[in-house]
């Protein structure tokens, strides 16, 4: 194998799933000792993120546009239930979340970051194509959502000015309704969101930390002790920080300073 690029990660039904990027396969740990207990087949395109679509099925995103849904009751063996292809969308995938029964997805389209609603029953985007930033030749975002928010994470280019969190009200999204940046928020990577509506939010260069938001994007701290380098990928269960680091197996349990 190839080092491993975790790009995502979500911990459900007591398993830990991983996807990786280059090496595009989708790997499900245990939760108590972490061991192996099953690994995808090659996929066809590297795989950019991965989400819960509700409380059995979980989604994948490649980066061509193909999203894979498996259900979580089929574990620790890999199935797909069943395939969706983005039509009408954008150039290359980042992102995807659920939102309300559908998925929402984020990429390149004609270099600009964008993000779009897609149906969750045929893949073709419904509504607008929201044009976040104008991005370079190398870009990464990652998604999350909570309530009638969506938070994307953008590493538009090495240390751009634009790089930083985008939260838009899928009600009216027409423009940002937060925009958090940071001078030590240089590299964004992962990110995610508790049950409370706090975000955290992975920067990978050359500070390893995480940054924890409310949920309008103001500052509540920046987590350091204790956080992996090139922090990648983020998920929070009940607590608890899941957080991948570029080109490493491990998986670092982190556990938030409140209930």
């Amino acid at each position: 194998n190839e080092v491993p690029w975790y790009t995502g990660i979500v911990v459900v039904s007591n398993k830990i799933f991983v996807i990786d990027g280059f090496n595009r396969t989708v790997r499900i740990h245990g939760f108590q000792d972490g061991r192996l207990l099953h690994e995808s087949d090659e996929l066809e395109s590297p795989l950019m993120a991965v989400c819960l679509v509700n409380d059995h099925e979980i989604a994948v995103i490649l980066y061509n546009g193909l999203i894979k849904i498996m259900s979580t009751h089929d574990t620790p063996v890999i199935r797909w239930s069943r395939d969706l292809r983005v039509r009408g969308g954008l150039d290359g995938y980042r992102g995807v979340v659920s939102f309300k029964g559908d998925l929402v997805v984020c990429g390149v389209r004609e270099n600009t970051m964008c993000w779009c609603m897609v149906s969750s029953n045929d893949g073709r985007v419904v509504g607008t194509i929201h044009q976040i930033c104008k991005v370079k030749s190398r870009s990464l975002s990652f998604i999350t959502a909570k309530h009638n928010m969506i938070y994307i994470s953008c590493d538009v280019d090495f240390l751009d000015n634009n790089n930083g969190v985008y939260a838009y009200d899928v009600q009216d999204p027409s423009k940002y309704k937060y925009i958090y940046k940071h001078k030590d928020l240089k590299t964004p990577r992962g990110i995610t969101v508790d049950r409370h509506g706090s975000l955290f939010v992975c920067n990978a260069y050359p500070y390893d930390c995480i940054h924890h938001l409310t949920s309008e994007c103001q500052l509540v701290s920046i987590i350091t002790q204790g956080i992996p380098r090139d922090p990648e990928a983020i998920f929070c269960d009940d607590g608890l920080l899941y957080i991948t680091s570029l080109g490493s197996k491990h998986i670092t349990i982190y556990r938030t300073q409140y209930p």
